[in-house]
């Protein structure tokens, strides 16, 4: 299984907006992908005591049954939805975990390793 871990980093104003939107943007499109297992959402909120932080962060993990099934999704396609999200997320990274039997499989040779 791949992980793919995406982290935004929101203004708390825009917050709701984004999530409806990167909802729109996302959730059919990628549940029509081949290896796509789900998606969650998780947000780091401001912490109990003080005021709350001008930004917001936010966790987008995406489980795929592989790499390559990851990886054959339309680059065109996925360009098309990260310009539809527009710009209320001030920053972005991704980070990809490879879970232990995917990692076997890249090794025993039946994954692309290059990907």
């Amino acid at each position: 299984m791949i992980i793919e871990q995406l982290s935004f980093t929101v203004r708390r104003e825009h917050l709701d907006r984004w999530l409806a939107t990167d909802a729109a943007v996302w959730d059919d499109f990628l549940a029509a992908q081949a290896g796509y297992l789900g998606k969650e959402v998780w947000i780091t909120d401001a912490p109990a005591d003080g005021d709350p932080p001008a930004t917001v962060d936010v966790q987008v993990i995406v489980r795929w049954t592989d790499r390559a099934t990851w990886k054959a999704v339309d680059h065109d396609l996925l360009a098309e939805r990260h310009a539809a999200m527009g710009d209320d997320a001030l920053a972005a990274r991704e980070t990809v975990h490879v879970t232990p039997d995917d990692q076997e499989r890249r090794h025993s040779g039946s994954g692309d390793a290059s990907a």
